[in-house]
């Protein structure tokens, strides 16, 4: 029954990848970035669970959990896949072009880089400075609460300031445009290449490629597409080896002594612990327990990350917080094991704790949204969509790897500090109103390539 399962799960996962490949357009859809997550990632940690069982407790192979696994698994990835394929009715589009100025895309996105820049100093500061942030005893060392979760808060602006600015350098290059985005990649590279941090690689991959595509039509090539998708699936599964060796004061060497194919084998057969082991124990204990969220987990999730216990005190910040059942006890009452450090219960883990395996049914959600979006910034007449499908676009594979629970997190976060900026780069053109000019500029542009510069 589990390799079956197994086997669905290849299928789903490799038609949403297929499915993106087959048109130039759907390069950057929702499908094909959170296929590939499934295909190279969650599919490669099941077989390695599949091949070796001994990691799991044996009270969790008699209550089925690696076919519970395979099979919420399956329900969440099919969900968001079906919930992006029905196109957004092309009635709820915006009939009226919206015009932006660049320049103050420029402005707001240089503001918001300042800040990340200005928060980063800030939190390398509590390292020793920068050379000790990114120093082996530097970043990973520093405890994350208070102060640090606060300036790593302000940090993430780096995303959408870059966004914005690369967006107005390729719809008008300048020297200080140019200049600035350079300047605003340096800390994503950074955290990258010293630190090791896949994610940051992935947001800034995507950020550029997005930026070309709607502000340049550029689609990459088919080949180099299948190329990028196999790389990184070997990145995310060699970044914690590379990182261990990465950081400033480290031994360099070591990286040139990495075998790549030691590592990407010895996760598939099952030689090291994978993240997938955690909903394989955590799904049956939570159904033994029969205790679920049911939706509280957002709720604190907001809490916990928009209230800062900084200037509210950790006591006040706990007495908004709402009790809900102790997972990580169930595992341990059940079935004796605990989660390594660092381990992340994976987004199919987060549903099932929240809504049993109607839980998937928030992957549908996901994926009409991400439709939504995506209709609106390539169909659509409004820049802003584009701008928050952008910014937005990566987490259709953190609702893989980190869980749905986030999302509105991010969600809140982007809406918050963009829409002044989105807000204050308005225009309206005085010959906006002239008839024929306004449906001819809607028909040609879609509202997003006369903007004043």
């Amino acid at each position: 029954m589990s390799i079956l399962l197994f086997f669905i799960l290849i299928v789903i996962s490799l038609s949403m990848v297929v499915w993106g490949l087959m048109r130039p357009e759907r390069i950057f859809q929702f499908p094909l970035l959170a296929g590939s997550v499934w295909l190279l990632y969650i599919c490669p940690q099941a077989l390695g669970v599949l091949i070796n069982p001994y990691w799991i407790p044996i009270g969790a192979q008699r209550d089925n959990g690696i076919e519970m696994a395979l099979i919420m698994a399956n329900l969440c990835a099919g969900m968001s896949f079906w919930g992006y394929l029905k196109p957004t009715p092309k009635s709820n589009y915006s009939l009226h072009p919206a015009f932006y100025s660049y320049s103050r895309f420029f402005l707001g996105g240089c503001m918001l880089i300042a800040i990340a820049f200005f928060s980063f100093y800030k939190l390398a500061g509590l390292s020793g400075g920068l050379v000790e942030h990114y120093s082996v005893e530097g970043n990973y060392e520093l405890e994350w609460t208070g102060l640090p979760v606060a300036y790593v808060f302000f940090v993430r602006l780096i995303y959408p300031g870059l966004m914005l600015c690369l967006l107005a350098a390729l719809h008008k290059p300048t020297t200080l445009r140019i200049l600035t985005v350079f300047i605003g990649t340096l800390l994503p590279l950074a955290n990258v290449f010293l630190l090791g941090r896949r994610t940051e690689a992935v947001f800034l991959l995507l950020t550029f490629g997005l930026c070309f595509f709607f502000q340049k039509r550029w689609i990459p090539r088919r080949s180099l597409v299948i190329t990028m998708i196999i790389l990184g699936g070997i990145m995310v599964m060699v970044m914690p080896s590379y990182r261990s060796h990465s950081q400033i004061g480290a031994d360099y060497s070591e990286i040139l002594e990495m075998d790549i194919e030691k590592i990407v084998t010895s996760q598939v057969e099952g030689k090291e612990p994978v993240e997938f082991i955690y909903p394989v124990v955590q799904l049956p204990a939570t159904q033994q327990a029969f205790e679920f969220n049911y939706g509280l987990g957002f709720y604190n999730r907001l809490i916990k990350e928009w209230v800062p216990a900084l200037f509210v005190g950790r006591e006040f910040k706990s007495t908004l917080m709402i009790d809900g059942p102790d997972f990580a006890k169930h595992t341990i009452n059940y079935y004796s094991w605990e989660a390594s450090y660092g381990w992340i219960p994976l987004g199919m883990t987060d549903a099932f704790r929240e809504f049993w395996f109607f839980g998937a049914f928030l992957y549908f959600l996901i994926g009409r949204g991400f439709r939504f979006i995506w209709d609106h910034a390539h169909i659509g007449s409004d820049m802003a969509y584009k701008v928050f499908y952008i910014t937005l676009a990566s987490e259709a594979m953190l609702t893989i790897l980190h869980g749905v629970t986030p999302l509105p997190f991010f969600i809140v976060y982007a809406i918050l500090s963009l829409t002044p900026i989105i807000l204050y780069s308005r225009v309206y053109p005085r010959n906006y109103h002239r008839t024929g000019l306004r449906s001819r500029l809607t028909y040609f542009t879609g509202g997003a390539e006369n903007e004043e510069s």
